[in-house]
């Protein structure tokens, strides 16, 4: 929870979130803004809506 809203539950993706995100969405936060929702997923190589055939964690082809 940040700020009093949920950005990621483990229980509910059976995964942990990328902590460069969470990370940044704090910082974000502490800066003044909402908090927002964790899209990337530790060790994932794309966004999850929907992920790429063979991309990276940047969602480029590759």
């Amino acid at each position: 929870m940040v700020d009093d809203q949920l950005i990621h539950s483990k229980l509910s993706t059976n995964a942990f979130p990328d902590f460069d995100e969470v990370a940044n969405i704090v910082q974000s936060v502490a800066e003044g803004s909402k908090p927002q929702q964790v899209i990337w997923l530790e060790n994932m190589r794309c966004a999850p809506a929907p992920p790429l055939p063979g991309c990276n964690r940047k969602g480029v082809l590759g």
